[in-house]
C-alpha cells in the first residue's frame, strides 16, 4: 500500500511505528510479571472467540469517530475512524512492517447478525516514512453501506506483529426514510477540500463534493479553521426556500457565536458546511448544535462537542483509508441483499440481489447469495434456474452451488438430478455430513431405504451429535 507524508493526505495505507525494538523485547521478557489491566481483561473475554491467547495482556487504548451520511444512491454510510494509542512494526535491514487484521461486526439489539466484514491491511515504510510518520498518530479509517435500523457496531483491529489489539463498540441509528426531513450528527474537520468531480471517489469522511479531514480526538488549534459539515436528507422545497439553518457555538455551555442561513444559501445541499476561523475563539471546551428551523419551530437538531488547545500546533495523524468502487457498482446492491437476508426480509433482499446480478451475470457468488434468498423465500424453481449456468461449465462449480442446486431440486421433486449434483459435491470437495443427510433425503424421496439408511449412517458416524438425523435412523430401521 503506498504512503503520503503530507499530514491528512493518503491513498491507501500508513502508520506510525513504535521506533524501539530493544523496548520491545523489554515488554516480551517483563510481561509475566506485569499487572493484566481489569479492562484488558475484559476486552480479552468480550473478544475470546476471535483474539488469540498471546493478545491477553496487549490491549490498547484507542480514539473513534463514527458518522453516517447518506450517499446520492440513496444508501446510508458508516464512516469510521480509530486512533489506537500507538502503533508498533517489526524491522527487517532497512524496511518497517506491520499487518493489521480488522474484524468489524453489525447486529440489532437482539443480537442478530446484520453485516460483518474481515480485511488486511498491510503497512510497509522505508526509514524516512518512519521518522515522519513516527511524529503524527496513526488512524484507520474505511466505509460501509448499512440498511435502516437500530444497531451495535463492534470493531476489532489486531496488530499481527506486536500482538496487540484495539477495539471500538458504539450504537447506530440509520434514518429508514419517511416524509420528514433528517438530520445527520455534525461532522468536525480541522480541514475541508472540494475535489474535483473525478476525485471525488468512494472514500471515509468525503461528504458530497468535500473531503472533510478530521480526527477522532476533535481536539483544535486557533490556528486553524473548523469545518461543520451535516446533511439534511429529505428537505422539502419549500423548508429549503423559507427555512433557517441555525449553527450555535457554545463556549463551556454558554452562547458564544452563532449562524443562520436559509438552506437555499448553501450550494451543496443536502450538505451544509461552514468553514469558521478559530483565530479569536478562546481555548475551552464548544458545543456545536446545528439545527433547522421552519415557521417559528425547530424541526430536527443534532450536536456534536470538540476542544480547543492551548498549544500552538497538535498533531495530525496519517490514514489507511480504503477507496471503494463508485456508487452505483453492483457490490453495494448485494451487501444490502445479504444485510436483508440476514434479518430475514427475503424479498426485499431478492430484490437487490437480481439487481447485483443482472450487472454480475458471471460472478458464482453472486448467484450463490441470490440463490439462497430464493430458497428461504421458497422459490425453489427460481433458484435452480440462478446456479444452472454454473453446473454446464467444464471446471467444478463451487460447493456451495453444487449444494444449493441441490436442495432446490429436492424441494421441487426432483431427486436423482439432485442426487447427481450431491455426488459431484462429494467427489470434488469430500464427504461431510451435510451432503450425506441432504442425499439421503433424496432417496427417502426416491423410496429407496437401504441407500437413505446408509447415507444417515455414514453421516452419524463424521457427526454423532445429530437427534434429528437418528431418529430419521430409527424409523427407516422399522420399515
Amino acid at each position: 500500500m503506498s504512503l503520503s507524508l503530507v499530514p491528512g493526505e493518503g491513498a491507501e495505507a500508513y502508520g506510525r511505528p513504535s521506533m524501539s525494538s530493544d523496548i520491545l523485547i523489554q515488554r516480551i521478557e517483563s510481561s509475566p510479571a506485569r499487572t493484566i489491566e481489569a479492562k484488558y481483561a475484559q476486552k480479552f473475554l468480550q473478544y475470546k472467540d476471535i483474539v488469540e491467547v498471546e493478545y491477553t495482556a496487549n490491549y490498547l487504548e484507542s480514539d473513534s469517530l463514527i458518522k453516517v451520511f447518506r450517499d446520492p444512491s440513496g444508501l446510508y454510510f458508516v464512516h469510521y475512524s480509530v486512533e489506537p494509542r500507538r502503533l508498533s512494526v517489526n524491522q527487517y535491514e532497512n524496511k518497517y512492517y506491520t499487518t493489521l487484521k480488522v474484524n468489524g461486526r453489525v447486529t440489532t439489539a437482539g443480537g442478530r447478525l446484520v453485516h460483518q466484514f474481515d480485511k488486511t491491511v498491510s503497512l510497509d515504510l522505508t526509514p524516512e516514512q518512519v521518522g515522519e510518520a513516527g511524529r503524527s498518530p496513526f488512524d484507520f479509517q474505511d466505509l460501509f453501506p448499512l440498511l435502516g435500523g437500530d444497531y451495535s457496531l463492534s470493531v476489532l483491529i489486531k496488530n499481527e506483529q506486536s500482538k496487540e489489539f484495539t477495539s471500538v463498540e458504539q450504537s447506530l441509528r440509520i434514518p429508514q426514510g419517511g416524509p420528514a426531513v433528517q438530520m445527520t450528527q455534525p461532522l468536525l474537520g480541522y480541514r475541508a477540500v472540494r475535489l474535483e468531480p473525478a476525485e471525488r471517489r468512494m472514500k471515509a469522511f468525503r461528504v458530497g463534493p468535500y473531503q472533510i479531514y478530521c480526527q477522532p480526538n476533535r481536539v483544535f488549534t486557533k490556528s486553524e479553521t473548523l469545518a461543520i459539515a451535516f446533511q439534511l436528507n429529505g428537505l422539502a422545497d419549500e423548508a429549503a426556500a423559507g427555512g433557517e439553518v441555525l449553527i450555535e457555538l457554545l463556549k463551556d455551555g454558554r452562547p458564544f457565536r452563532d449562524i443562520r442561513r436559509k438552506p437555499s444559501d448553501y450550494p451543496d445541499l443536502p450538505l451544509v458546511l461552514e468553514q469558521v476561523p478559530l483565530a479569536d475563539f478562546p481555548p475551552a471546551h464548544y458545543t456545536v448544535r446545528a439545527s433547522l428551523r421552519h415557521a417559528g419551530a425547530e424541526v430536527v437538531a443534532s450536536t456534536e462537542e470538540f476542544d480547543l488547545s492551548f498549544a500552538e500546533a497538535v498533531p495530525r495523524p496519517w490514514f489507511s483509508s480504503r477507496i471503494l468502487p463508485p456508487a452505483g457498482d453492483p457490490v453495494y446492491a448485494e451487501t444490502v441483499g445479504a444485510q436483508l437476508f440476514n434479518i430475514g426480509r427475503y424479498d426485499e433482499a431478492r430484490v437487490f440481489l437480481k439487481r447485483a446480478f443482472e450487472r454480475k451475470p458471471d460472478s458464482e457468488d453472486t448467484a450463490i447469495s441470490l440463490a439462497k434468498t430464493h430458497l428461504a423465500a421458497g422459490d425453489a424453481p427460481a433458484a435452480s434456474a440462478t446456479l444452472a449456468a454454473f453446473l454446464g461449465r467444464p471446471s467444478p462449480a463451487k460447493y456451495e452451488t453444487y449444494f444449493l442446486a441441490a436442495e432446490a431440486l429436492k424441494t421441487a421433486g426432483a431427486f436423482e438430478r439432485a442426487v447427481e449434483l450431491l455426488d459431484k459435491a462429494m467427489a470434488h470437495f469430500g464427504v461431510n455430513a451435510a451432503l450425506l443427510n441432504s442425499a439421503g433425503e433424496c432417496y427417502v424421496g426416491l423410496g429407496k431405504a437401504a441407500e437413505a439408511l446408509a447415507a444417515f449412517q455414514k453421516s452419524l458416524e463424521l457427526s454423532p451429535d445429530q437427534p434429528p438425523v437418528r431418529k430419521k435412523v430409527e424409523e427407516l430401521k422399522k420399515r
